[in-house]
């Protein structure tokens, strides 16, 4: 990006910073009309706007001219979405009036619009007359009636709100120059003076008696009956009717309040006595005489002239006496101020307001430019709360209550709804006019949040300079609470809180060329939201030839601003962000419960763009490598949790998140304020310092806030609230195990701890996930297998999870370490299922790669599907050679011979295609009958000089199975097996050994140890054994029952010493043929021994055997001996016996009848 772009878009966020800034106060101001056609010739001489009323669909516009425009509204369709209403030109007219006297000064053009909606009319001061007319058209009502010489019109009663105008009182209040008039408008031909109270000088007021103040009902026609009028209404009676205490519209009449306001300041609080009740009447009446007060100080009252201010007579009691001249003036030197200071303060105007029912509300100052003070009194007069403080003396000021939830405009309720006090005052700076309003919050809890002030500029066009015009003919601003409610659809609001589409920088390009899919919705979401946008006011601002309407500033545009406050550019041109004041509004607004629905949506929408303001603070503090504290964190985590703002959002802000993104064909709908600022600070384009594949390291912190993030969201399943809870979740998901498997790839794998990045990791795929495609796509590009098959196990597919395990057991994987003992879990998983197809698959699978787990799982009797050996032996025999070999040994005894034919089957034709093969099975014979006596056994000699190759460990495991490794009583078909191994009797002599000796041929086997082998133990060990066994187990005893017989083993044995006698080598023949006989001669006849032996041996090399003999033989004759002893003593013993018992069964005699 170059400079001048760079500088572009900083001067541009700074204009939108300095724009939300100044929508952060509380009203704006909505243009009504411009450019009012003011004068008549359309001349600019100087015509101003002077008042301006509104009533239903009509705006009055009163002019210095004297003059009167009404104005119709135009009806505008619901869904027009122009800025502002239009009106049209109904009339111009010009009220009568009565030329002033010579001398007179008057306010000049229109003076007041009073209407009356009860009655139906209007009332309009112009140039002291007052005229009455119809509503609305302004026709002339009454006739020709005017009221002349009248300052001021109005006493409506303030307790009744726009919304019972009904209920108005048709009563109204004239301010004539020397008496205030009650009349009453209504149907009536004309209207009926009620009462007409005097207004006396000061001096003749606080001297007369309390009954002398009052009047008489008058009707304007001399042909009303006023008796009938005393009869309604009496004086006493009228004037407790009509004097309500919030008729607070007179606020003209006590310009002499600052006199009086400053003598009880300046009294001691013993002065301040309470008076009688009668001079609290005489109190009331000096604050109703502005005018006799003013001419009590001036010299004409100082010289005693007998008429008062308005030349009317001076007033007289009820005895007809005369009132006494007002004392003289006596000032205190050391109190006294210069004449023009005195000019100056009684220059002031005067403001009364009535903010509540029980107070008022009264300004004070010395001079316009000096700060003015409003102060606070109840109905005693008594000051009731703290003062307000105006920055200048206050032009105009008026009070704005909090509204209704009739009317609200959406920036009321929770808490942060307020009544306001506004004022109207100049702001000269370099010499140039202006004109601005002071906004006050008269409720003191909202003020933390608020301010305590705002400030708003009136858009008056070019200020003009104070040089080039006097006072008087400075522009004149007016502000006013109107009758009619001003009503209007913020098209701005509606924006902001309209749900919209939002387009990724690849959707934006397909969408601006594609016909939009969610027209209807984005039509329907439009609707919604300008329900929520209307907006109400009761204010009116008027200035030259404009009119505006002053409207509340909508909440969750106010809260905006506030949060575009947080915000600034640095001088070279970076964003910074105020967090402390975004998490103080935040805690505010989390503080208030909105009891509107427009409420409810403003703080959902602020909730969301402060929370997204704090994750991109965070985000942009990551990608300068700046490390994130975890409070940060948890604060950002909070506020996106609870704005609710779609997480997809979120994660369109992650680089490396964008494409774990599910939108659906309906899209991400956002706020339109958080799509505008998304786009407006390419909030979507990624970060500087992040990296899309997030390895940086700096990622680190952001990825737990993610991680917590997401994880929070998912526990929301369920929630029936959740808008596009498919496609949410399913991006949350997808979300969630990509920052996991992230953070687990950057902390090693750490343990399966609770709280662990991997325990969290394999809860969430045992627990199943909605983004199934997109799971499968990270895990296979992660390489995490092991993590797949349980993903494949969340949804029982047995299949796929076999299918993982096989490819991270064959080396395709990166986590084969987490698949702890892995070829058990393999044999373990398939023996639980049920599909014959896969158990057979993995089965030999297994068994090729593990083959004593394959013919475990096959030989489990346990496992749900039994294949049967003839089956087993078959697969095996296809594709697991060496798992066959573990299957039939665990078989043994039912399948010798198929076992015998596997072993023949590696080693035959080995020997019969490899010449090396056999001449390593010479070499071994040569090699071990080479080896000098005591020479291990030709077993032992062969384990201990093993070649590694298959066909010799298969040879091995014959000569085991052969030699009655499985037992001595295993069976098989031994011509079958000798029958393969006849060509190869020379290379297998053993096995050719075991083949003699299971078909009985001892000698022949006996030859081949001795004279093949050499192995002259070996031989021994047959002749013991019977010739079973061979390669015999080493390891236990034999059974007895298949031991051979002692005449078996005779035979053996002399076999075997029959052999011994015929090795070649003459020193082992006589060796192993004296230790034969002398560890086994009691096998062997010492005749048939010396027989064999040949002559030329000499006796010494069978001594050993020879004195075994003889001691055996001697031996033998002795226990021959004893044992003849033995049998004679056994005999004495029986016949003794024998003789006994025939005493003591003494004769029997036997007759040939066979009696005794």
């Amino acid at each position: 990006m170059d400079s001048d772009t760079k500088d572009e878009e900083t001067n541009k966020m700074a204009q939108v910073i300095e724009d939300e800034a100044k929508r952060a106060g509380p009203y704006f101001l909505r243009p009504l009309l411009e450019k009012v056609p003011v004068s008549a010739d359309g001349s600019d001489s100087g015509v101003e706007i002077t008042c301006v009323e509104l009533w239903e669909d009509n705006l009055y516009i009163g002019t210095s001219e004297g003059e009167i425009l009404h104005y119709v509204l135009v009806p505008t369709d619901e869904s027009d979405v122009t800025p502002g209403p239009t009106f049209i030109l109904a009339s111009r007219s010009q009220p009568p009036f009565a030329a002033a006297a010579s001398g007179e000064v008057l306010d000049v053009g229109i003076q007041q619009i009073l209407l009356l909606p009860k009655a139906n009319k209007a009332c309009i001061l112009c140039n002291g007359t007052l005229t009455f007319y119809s509503l609305p058209e302004l026709s002339p009502a009454f006739g020709a009636t005017q009221v002349r010489n009248c300052n001021w019109v109005g006493g409506t009663d303030m307790n009744l709100d726009d919304s019972h105008a009904a209920e108005q009182s048709d009563l109204i209040m004239l301010l004539l120059k020397s008496r205030i008039r009650l009349i009453r408008v209504g149907q009536e031909p004309r209207p009926v003076k009620v009462r007409k109270i005097p207004l006396f000088p000061i001096s003749s007021v606080e001297n007369s008696s309390p009954g002398q103040v009052g009047g008489r009902i008058e009707p304007i026609r001399n042909s009303m009956d006023r008796s009938s009028l005393s009869r309604q209404t009496s004086p006493k009676r009228g004037l407790a009717e009509n004097s309500h205490g919030r008729s607070t519209s007179l606020s003209a009449l006590v310009a002499g309040l600052g006199r009086r306001d400053s003598g009880l300041r300046n009294s001691s609080p013993r002065e301040q006595s309470p008076r009688p009740q009668s001079q609290d009447r005489i109190r009331e009446s000096q604050i109703l005489a502005p005018a006799e007060r003013l001419a009590a100080t001036s010299p004409h009252s100082r010289e005693g002239s007998t008429h008062g201010a308005d030349g009317v007579p001076p007033q007289t009691t009820s005895m007809g006496k005369p009132l006494p001249p007002p004392p003289p003036v006596v000032q205190d030197s050391s109190t006294s101020s210069p004449p023009d200071v005195l000019l100056q303060a009684t220059s002031l105007k005067p403001h009364v307001l009535s903010p509540t029912p029980e107070e008022f509300l009264l300004t004070t100052g010395t001079t316009k430019a000096d700060p003015g003070v409003g102060i606070f009194v109840n109905m005693e007069g008594d000051v009731c709360r703290g003062t307000i403080q105006f920055e200048k003396y206050p032009e105009d000021i008026i009070i704005d209550p909090q509204e209704t939830d009739e009317v609200s405009n959406g920036s009321v309720g929770g808490g942060l709804s307020q009544t306001y006090v506004l004022a109207i005052m100049g702001d000269s700076e370099t010499g140039i006019e202006r004109k601005r309003i002071e906004i006050q919050s008269l409720d003191g809890s909202a003020e933390d949040l608020w301010g305590q002030k705002a400030w708003l500029q009136v858009p008056l066009g070019t200020p003009k300079s104070l040089s080039s015009q006097g006072a008087e003919e400075r522009t004149v601003v007016g502000l006013r609470r109107v009758q009619g409610v001003y009503r209007t659809a913020s098209e701005e609001l509606s924006k902001k809180l309209q749900l919209v589409p939002l387009l990724l920088s690849s959707e934006r390009e397909r969408h601006e060329s594609s016909e939009d899919p969610n027209l209807s919705r984005l039509t329907e979401e439009g609707e919604f939201a300008r329900r929520f946008s209307m907006q109400h006011s009761r204010l009116v601002l008027w200035g030259v030839d404009q009119i505006w309407a002053l409207v509340r500033n909508p909440l969750a545009m106010r809260l905006e601003a506030m949060l575009g406050l947080a915000v600034s550019v640095a001088a070279g041109g970076e964003v910074q962000i105020n967090r402390k004041t975004i998490t103080a509004l935040l805690h505010t607004i989390r503080a208030q419960d909105p009891r509107t629905e427009t409420e409810f949506l403003s703080f959902g929408y602020i909730r969301q763009k402060a929370s997204l303001l704090l994750f991109t603070n965070l985000m942009e503090a990551c990608s300068k490598g700046q490390a994130i504290p975890a409070e940060e964190r948890q604060i950002t985590m909070d506020g996106l949790l609870e704005g609710s703002l779609d997480p997809r959002v979120i994660m369109a802000m992650t680089p490396f998140l964008r494409q774990d993104i599910v939108k659906g064909q309906q899209g991400i709908w956002v706020h339109g304020g958080i799509r505008d600022h998304l786009e407006s600070n390419s909030l979507l384009q990624g970060y500087a310092g992040v990296k899309e594949d997030g390895t940086d390291d700096h990622n680190g912190d952001i990825l737990q806030l993610i991680r917590r993030y997401l994880s929070s969201w998912r526990r929301k399943k369920g929630f029936g609230s959740i808008a596009d809870e498919e496609q949410v979740f399913s991006s949350v998901d997808a979300g969630l195990l990509h920052v996991l498997l992230m953070l687990d790839q950057q902390e090693g794998r750490g343990s399966l701890a609770r709280g662990s990045v991997r325990a969290e990791l394999y809860t969430m795929v045992d627990s199943g996930v909605d983004c199934w495609e997109r799971a499968i796509a990270l895990l296979e590009r992660d390489r995490r297998l092991y993590l797949l098959s349980r993903l494949y196990h969340s949804r029982k597919q047995v299949a796929n999870v076999l299918a993982t395990w096989r490819r991270l057991l064959e080396g395709e994987g990166d986590d084969e370490e987490e698949f702890v003992d892995a070829e058990i879990e393999v044999r373990r998983y398939v023996g639980k299922i049920r599909d014959r197809g896969l158990v057979q698959e993995y089965g030999m699978w297994l068994a090729r790669r593990n083959p004593a787990l394959g013919i475990e799982l096959f030989a489990d009797e346990r496992s749900r599907v039994r294949f049967e050996p003839t089956q087993v032996i078959s697969l095996l025999k296809s594709g697991a050679t060496d798992a066959l070999r573990l299957y039939l040994e665990h078989l043994a005894s039912g399948y010798v011979d198929e076992l015998i034919s596997y072993y023949l089957d590696r080693l035959l034709p080995v020997l019969a295609t490899s010449a090396d093969a056999r001449s390593i099975l010479d070499r071994s014979y040569e090699s071990y009958r080479a080896l000098r006596p005591p020479r291990p056994t030709y077993r032992e000699f062969l384990s201990a000089n093993a070649v590694d190759e298959e066909w010799w460990n298969s040879r091995l495991r014959l000569l085991e199975l052969l030699g009655g490794s499985h037992g001595p009583g295993l069976e098989y078909d031994v011509s079958l097996a000798l029958s393969r191994l006849e060509p190869y009797e020379k290379e297998l002599v053993p096995e050719m050994i075991m083949l003699d000796g299971k078909q009985g041929r001892h000698a022949s086997a006996l030859r081949l140890l001795i004279h093949g082998l050499g192995d002259y133990d070996s031989a021994i060990n047959y002749c013991v054994l019977g010739g079973s066994s061979l390669f015999y187990p080493t390891f236990g005893v034999p059974a007895t029952e298949v031991m051979p017989s002692a005449d078996e083993q005779t035979t053996l044995f002399g076999f075997l010493l029959s052999e011994f006698l015929r090795i070649q080598d003459a020193a082992d023949r006589a060796e192993q043929t004296g230790a034969l006989l002398e560890r086994f001669g009691r096998w062997y006849d010492v005749s048939q021994v010396l027989r064999q032996i040949p002559d030329s041996w000499s006796l010494d090399m069978i001594s050993g055997f020879l004195v075994h003999a003889l001691r055996r033989l001697l031996a033998e004759r002795n226990e021959t001996t004893v044992a003849k002893a033995l049998c004679g003593a056994e005999n004495l013993q029986i016949s003794a016996a024998l003789i006994d018992r025939f005493e003591k069964l003494g004769p029997v005699v036997e007759t040939d009848d066979g009696g005794d």
